[in-house]
């Protein structure tokens, strides 16, 4: 799971990171509205999903103080 902080203290919603190659619903069932959810082989983040987190609109969006 990625959390994003920013420094004025603004946040987004959880950034999940899955190890499996087949996505099930379940998932995230319960999770918090707006969460974005990913999937690796491994489990652990790589180049492509740290990417697609900070530049994520979500983050952009909802990061920023309003």
């Amino acid at each position: 799971m990625i959390g994003d902080i920013k420094a004025l203290g603004n946040h987004a919603p959880p950034f999940y990171i899955f190890p499996r190659k087949r996505w099930q619903d379940n998932f995230i069932k319960s999770a918090v509205a707006g969460s974005v959810d990913k999937m690796s082989e491994s489990g652990c983040i790589n180049r492509g999903i740290f990417e697609e987190n900070v530049t994520s609109p979500v983050c952009s969006l909802e990061c920023k103080r309003g």
